[in-house]
């Protein structure tokens, strides 16, 4: 049995898209300096030192068990909260959207309390910018 597929166009949107993009691109190529066009000095001018070696390996190793025991911390605390709902499970429980549920919770509430803990201190001094009094209102 073959089924009537009705699309629809899209025009407005994929127009935005592609005028977004454009303007991306326009804004990189003209803060670019001489190496456009030269995928080697492209590269070679993105970090400022060697593409492979044994610095970046470790540095990029440190910073993935930093980030791994950050991720581990938001899921026990998000455990540990998302523990006092009651929620129902049926057939079709997902165990990674609970795992996913605990980690998003956690690092929520990880992150509030650090901007909850220097509250005192924003309201005892005035704000210096309209960044930090934009932040207090926030709060």
């Amino acid at each position: 049995m073959a089924h009537d597929i009705k699309t629809e166009r899209a025009g407005l949107p994929v127009i935005a898209i592609a005028v977004w993009a454009a303007v991306l691109l326009i804004a990189f190529f003209a803060n670019r300096g001489s190496d456009v066009g030269q995928p080697g000095k492209l590269v070679g001018n993105l970090g400022g030192g060697p593409l492979f070696g044994w610095d970046g390996f470790r540095d990029s190793f440190i910073g993935g068990l930093i980030a791994a025991l950050i991720l581990i911390g938001w899921f026990g605390l998000g455990s540990l909260i998302t523990g006092f709902i009651r929620r129902e499970r049926n057939e079709n429980h997902s165990h990674v959207l609970e795992i996913v549920t605990s980690i998003a919770v956690g690092a929520q509430a990880g992150l509030s309390s650090g901007s909850f803990s220097d509250l005192p201190d924003r309201i005892a001094r005035p704000p210096r910018s309209s960044r930090s009094c934009s932040e207090l209102c926030l709060l």
